[in-house]
This record gives structure tokens, C-alpha cells and sequence, in this order.
């Protein structure tokens, strides 16, 4: 928001349906911040990407005057499999798909920014698999869009 990152934290609905065509609608009770929880609305809206996919607008104020608005993009990640290759190492494996993913790692789960990890995954049948050398510590790992 205006060149700062902010934590923005919340929850709330995603329903979609209609007998001809159909709609959604976004509906979320979020905190920006430290502020108040503030309630933001999509409205109904024809569905604009293929379920499970999530693209909506949701604004505090109807996308009029002084209104906080979010373009959401939502899809569920892949399911990501960790296993244990050795005492020392760890092998984290996806399925191979059509969109481009990174992953990333981080010590902190609730970090703003993760660092991609370098290893370059290898497909073995349909799934990428990465071997890591364990750290102390915790680590996290996540798969993020390319480009993000």
C-alpha cells in the first residue's frame, strides 16, 4: 500500500452457483495492519475463472470514493510431499503441471519475503523432486507462482 508492505490478515466466504449463468462472490472480514477489522465485498459477479480458481475485486466501499480495493487471484498450490532422503538431507517433490511454480524457503513462516531456493528440481515420473541439505533450525518451504 502505497509502496509499503502491510500484514493483512482475515477471513470470510467464496460462494459460486447460478442456474443459467455463473456468478460469485467474495466476501472478507479483514485487518489491514494494526487498523480495525473492515468488511470487504465482491458483490455478485459473473465468475470470471474456472473453479477452484478464485479472481475477484473486492473493495470496503463498492469501488467508489475513497474505497480500499483488492484484486484477489487465488488457486490451490500443488500438494507438495516431504520426505527424509537421508539424516542430512530432505527431498521435497510436486506434480509437474501445465503453470510455472518456485519454491521458496524461509526460518520464519510469517515472512513478507522468502528466498527462492536454488536448486534446480529434477522430474523423475510426474513429480519434481528437490533434494535439500538440512539446516539447524526451522525451515519453511512453499511453492509460489513464477513471477511473485
Amino acid at each position: 500500500m502505497n509502496g509499503t508492505n502491510i500484514l493483512v490478515t482475515g477471513s470470510g466466504t467464496y460462494k459460486v452457483g447460478g442456474e443459467v449463468a455463473l456468478q460469485q462472490e467474495l466476501s472478507l472480514d479483514l485487518q489491514l495492519g494494526g487498523s480495525m477489522v473492515e468488511h470487504f465485498d465482491s458483490g455478485l459477479a459473473a465468475e470470471s475463472a474456472l473453479v477452484p480458481q478464485i479472481k475477484a475485486s473486492i473493495s470496503t466501499n463498492g469501488q467508489f470514493c475513497f474505497d480500499t480495493v483488492f484484486n484477489v487471484s487465488a488457486s490451490p498450490a500443488p500438494q507438495t510431499h516431504l520426505a527424509f532422503a537421508s539424516s542430512n538431507t530432505i527431498m521435497l517433490s510436486w506434480p509437474v503441471s501445465g503453470s510455472s511454480v518456485v519454491l521458496q524457503e524461509s526460518s520464519d513462516l510469517t515472512a513478507t519475503n522468502w528466498t527462492k531456493v536454488t536448486n534446480a528440481p529434477t522430474v523423475v515420473g510426474q513429480q519434481n523432486q528437490v533434494v535439500l541439505t538440512r539446516s539447524a533450525g526451522n525451515r519453511f518451504y512453499r511453492l509460489e507462482p513464477s513471477g511473485n
